[in-house]
């Protein structure tokens, strides 16, 4: 093929890339328009006028975050709804591409500043065709949550992308910007948080202690904009609507949106209704929600359990065993609430860059096939949920029946998996070394015999 012509070809695929882009870029922001950043756009726009934005009659069906998170979004609600929307559907695809390049970035251990691994990652050689064999690979097994992020204008992707930056801060020892931005993400989803329990149990007192520092300042910092008491109003109602039902009573509804751990435990144990508009129920046992609850908070207990014994071990810990155990941290952070919507599990994006380095890095075959089979049945099971593919009510179905919640679990197993050392090829003998006068390279009596005849 000739130069010009080749460079027609490549000209033409950037054309095509960028129209679909375009495309699915208008088609996002205008169901995220009529869906999640909606509520934000209006929480945020009423915020400076003394509202009550946890209010249901006031911003359409609720707003869940802090009010630090709406004091820093008034900016983009100033703006034109379709210019605020298209910049927030940016941002996700910017968050999107910022998390894929940070957990491969930690779970590759190099010691180059991560500015400097983006640079050598572009780079055309084969070390860069492996990655974007694995970026792919991540990007497939994950498509399930990032789409349904992006196109539901959720704040998801960029809350994990704020925890995997503090994760690398930390690791570099930068310990006062990373523990800043761990607060923020708990500001933004109180998800997080449970990075501080796992920290706290390491041994970092001073993240711990420095996160908390900055989390009391992201609390009162609103005060100054809008006064001490509508800010402790707005706490207060934040802590009422999301807060406790979240992680105090679990007064949570449990339709099949819900893909949380303990939503799953009670449809499959109780008489509760796993879809609220048809009451349909998928209950295995019928016990009492007394003996239900206790039941979620075991098992919840079990995975911090888990966490708590990972931590404390006194195996050093290794690039390659600590990313393992965060990835366990944030899958867990989102399985123990009483609500996990489906856009929550794109923390699963560290866990599967995790599993798919483990694939493409070992030469045991028992080890990798297991992987293989633990990865795909999990995205198999994710997959069953979209509507896109099975249409709504067949998906449904299968939200019931917590695929995401199974699919998620099966993730969990595998990187569990993942913390024995997989056993390595042997490397193969150079039986020209072998000498008698070597014990190092002595060869068996019988393999001496039959090259002496």
């Amino acid at each position: 093929m000739r130069p010009a012509t080749h460079s027609k070809l490549r000209t033409a695929k950037w054309i095509l890339a960028a129209l679909l882009f375009l495309a699915y870029m208008y088609v996002s922001v205008q169901k995220s328009w009529n869906d999640d950043f909606r509520a934000y756009y209006q929480a945020c726009a009423l915020l400076l006028s003394g509202a009550n934005i946890y209010d249901l009659n006031v911003v359409e069906g609720g707003f869940l975050y802090s009010p630090l998170f709406a004091l820093l979004m008034v900016p983009v609600a100033v703006l034109p709804q379709i210019v605020a929307a298209s910049f927030w559907f940016l941002l996700n695809v910017t968050s999107l591409i910022l998390s894929i390049a940070l957990a491969l970035y930690l779970t590759e251990g190099t010691s180059a500043p991560f500015t400097t691994w983006v640079k050598g990652a572009l780079a055309p050689a084969t070390t860069g065709r492996q990655r974007g064999f694995i970026v792919a690979l991540v990007l497939v097994l994950s498509a399930r949550f990032w789409l349904n992020n992006i196109e539901h204008g959720q704040v998801n992707l960029l809350l994990w992308c704020i925890v995997l930056l503090s994760v690398l801060l930390i690791r570099s020892d930068r310990v006062a910007i990373g523990s800043a931005l761990l607060s923020l993400a708990i500001i933004i989803k109180v998800l997080p948080f449970l990075l501080l329990f796992y920290y706290l149990l390491r041994r970092k007192y001073s993240v711990v202690g420095l996160s908390l520092f900055w989390l009391c300042l992201f609390l009162l910092l609103p005060a100054a904009v809008l006064g001490w008491q509508h800010n402790l109003d707005l706490l207060t109602a934040w802590n009422q609507r999301i807060l406790q039902p979240n992680f105090g009573q679990g007064a949570i509804g449990v339709g099949d949106s819900n893909q949380s751990l303990n939503a799953m435990v009670i449809r499959f144990l109780s008489e509760i209704p796993a879809n609220e508009d048809t009451g349909a129920t998928v209950n295995f046992f019928s016990l009492s929600l007394q003996t239900v609850g206790l039941l979620t908070k075991f098992f919840s207990f079990m995975l911090l359990a888990v966490i708590a014994v990972l931590a404390l071990t006194k195996r050093e810990k290794t690039a390659r065993r600590e990313n393992v155990e965060v990835a366990i941290v944030l899958l867990t952070a989102v399985l123990i609430p009483s609500l996990a919507w489906k856009a929550y599990f794109v923390a699963a994006i560290m866990g599967y860059t995790v599993i798919v380095r483990s694939i493409t890095g070992t030469e045991d075959k028992r080890y990798r096939h297991l992987l293989i089979a633990l990865a795909t049945a999990s995205f198999v099971l994710h997959t069953l949920t979209s509507d896109g593919i099975w249409g709504w009510k067949l998906a449904h179905v299968f939200q019931s029946y917590s695929c995401v919640t199974f699919s998620m679990v099966l993730l969990y197993a595998a990187l569990l998996l993942t913390l024995r050392e997989p056993r390595t090829a042997r490397a193969p003998v150079d039986i020209s070394k072998a000498s008698s006068g070597n014990p190092a390279f002595s060869l068996p009596s019988r393999v001496k015999d039959r090259r002496s005849s």
